[in-house]
């Protein structure tokens, strides 16, 4: 077997004249990157980074805006609840007067319908009794007269026995 001849060191190691060629075409590309995009990549590049960086600030300043807003919301949050236990206080009070006020109507209706019913308890009594004079007067009248049959003047008969009931009254 025959083993055919490989220059692997001449493959390895490149043409001089070919890397020459090669590093030249670089050197122009390089240059032609340079003087015609280098400045717009660049340009671009620095546009995405103001972009990303405008982006950062304004995040932070709607996150500390947020803030703001929470701690406001909180405060309102405190006020609200104060002024509402104020309103509950007032009301409590408010009530309570409303109660007192019902109360005190209610006893000064009371006593008024109480005073009336003494009242005409009163008139009912004096009437019963005025009722109960009359008839002792009348039932008087009546007996003396069947023991006196002769009648001398009966309106001066009455009015004795009138005098005579209201005297025993009083005593």
């Amino acid at each position: 077997m025959d083993v055919p001849d490989i220059d692997i060191l001449g493959s390895l190691i490149p043409d001089p004249i070919t890397m020459l060629a090669q590093l030249m075409a670089t050197g122009v590309l390089l240059f032609v990157m340079k003087k015609y995009l280098w400045v717009p990549v660049m340009n671009l590049l620095a546009k995405r980074a103001d972009l990303a960086q405008k982006t950062l600030d304004d995040a932070h300043q709607m996150q500390s805006q947020a803030e703001q807003q929470q701690v406001q919301a909180q405060a309102q949050l405190k006020e609200a609840a104060q002024k509402a236990q104020v309103i509950i206080q007032r009301s409590e009070i408010e009530a309570k007067q409303i109660k007192a006020t019902i109360l005190d109507e209610a006893q000064v209706q009371a006593q008024q319908k109480l005073t009336q019913a003494n009242q005409q308890i009163e008139l009912q009594v004096k009437a019963m009794q005025d009722s109960i004079q009359k008839e002792i007067v009348d039932v008087a009248f009546l007996a003396s007269e069947r023991l006196m049959h002769d009648k001398i003047d009966e309106e001066f008969d009455r009015k004795a026995i009138e005098t005579f009931v209201k005297e025993a009254k009083h005593s």
